[in-house]
């Protein structure tokens, strides 16, 4: 996971690809998120402060159901569900910190919680992402409604460079490693002792520079579909790189291996330049493949994108994540003994996604869904309550020119 990014999977209720105005289409997988959605909705009346408490508590409820039922299974009946030699190194220990430590989670400040006032124990460890989200989403709001033109370029500067210096001043200063490594005994304890995962990966400012370049990347998609901007002079030149960004893309994963070594840690010079330059470089990869797949320039990637199949992926997807690191753990805790070998290791990673999905179309056909529909009618509710609203502004206008013009003058 690169960082946050705002172009997302499709998994609240959108359907199917949307025109826009330049021509372009989005693919069924993709959708750019807050920005892009706040400057399409600019367009039928100015943004108010006001939009912001009530888009963040939207958020929220479309966050929170399905996953409020998963913590709340986490922190009760898991530990339940199996036994074995390592369950409760892998089980029981998670389900003890979900039951004091559950409200962190549903206040979505889990990834800094659990890191400086838990000693980085763990409940539901990939919710950090989501904690680290909901934080972003809230800061993306506030730049978008309450800064505009230069004063908002500004802003995204700024936070754009702090996101950048910010994991490599933790990482020099706390002598943290340059990037994630997965050592076995990391992995067996969940990450608790891995400083570099609490302090700089799960974190929300060391995540801030890859959640800006997705932001801007809505705004300008925005802005070249609403101007006169000729897209097709660059195109020749573009698609050449275009077809390059997914095999750059895995060569910059690759980076991570020098880490990896036996002997002494690598320089810090080195430790500070990795982890100040590959998430953001990862991250502007995929913005300019995500872009010239807006815009056509190149049929493959986009028909991939857009293959059917995807499209009841994308929406359980959510769902699917908050359930699988449970079906990690309960094998994990369970298993007696296992040979690691690709074909095992092939087995159990086809049978664990398996699972994650059958659980997650349960999840969202009974808890996600009917949630959805619920925001959807406060959605509808609103728009139908503003044009009531403006419809009898404008009656009551009328009304007092029909009786400027019925008046007698006094003689």
């Amino acid at each position: 996971m690169f960082g946050l990014y705002e172009v997302n999977i499709d998994n609240d209720g959108y359907n199917g690809t949307f025109n826009t105005a330049a021509g372009s289409t989005m693919p069924k997988c993709l959708r750019l998120g807050g920005a892009y959605n706040l400057e399409i909705a600019s367009e039928r009346e100015p943004l108010h402060y006001l939009e912001i408490p009530k888009r963040i508590a939207l958020r929220w409820l479309r966050l929170t159901p399905p996953y409020a039922l998963v913590l709340g299974i986490s922190a009760t009946w898991l530990r339940f569900a199996q036994s074995g030699p390592l369950w409760k190194t892998y089980v029981n220990n998670s389900v003890n910190e979900c039951r004091s430590n559950w409200w962190a989670n549903l206040l979505y400040i889990n990834n800094y919680y659990d890191n400086y006032f838990r000693n980085g124990t763990k409940c539901m460890l990939q919710t950090w992402y989501l904690a680290a989200d909901f934080q972003l989403h809230i800061i993306g709001l506030l730049v978008c409604v309450l800064c505009k033109g230069p004063v908002r370029k500004a802003v995204l500067g700024l936070l754009f460079i702090a996101g950048i210096i910010a994991p490599g001043l933790h990482t020099y200063f706390q002598d943290l490693n340059g990037t994630l490594l997965l050592y076995l005994e990391f992995i067996r304890s969940m990450f608790v002792k891995d400083r570099t995962f609490n302090i700089v990966y799960i974190a929300t400012h060391t995540n801030a520079a890859s959640f800006i370049m997705g932001l801007s990347l809505g705004l300008i998609i925005y802005r070249v579909q609403n101007t006169n901007f000729d897209i097709k002079k660059y195109s020749k030149i573009y698609v050449y790189l275009f077809k390059l960004s997914l095999p750059v893309s895995f060569a910059v994963i690759l980076v991570g291996m020098v880490g990896f070594r036996n002997g002494p840690k690598i320089s810090i010079f080195t430790r500070v330049v990795l982890s100040v330059l590959v998430k953001p470089f990862f991250s502007a990869i995929f913005a300019f493949l995500i872009f010239g797949i807006v815009f056509k320039f190149d049929k493959f990637y986009r028909r991939f994108g857009e293959a059917y199949l995807w499209t009841v992926l994308c929406r359980v997807s959510y769902c699917a994540y908050i359930c699988h690191m449970g079906i990690v753990q309960i094998f994990a805790g369970s298993s007696q003994m296992m040979i690691y070998n690709v074909y095992t290791l092939f087995i159990v990673l086809l049978g664990s996604l398996m699972c994650s999905y059958i659980l997650a179309v349960i999840l969202w056909l009974f808890v996600e869904s009917p949630f959805l529909g619920v925001i959807d009618t406060i959605r509808s509710k609103s728009k139908e309550d503003k044009i009531a609203t403006d419809k009898t502004e404008d009656q009551i206008a009328r009304g007092k020119k029909d009786n400027k013009k019925r008046r007698v003058p006094k003689t």
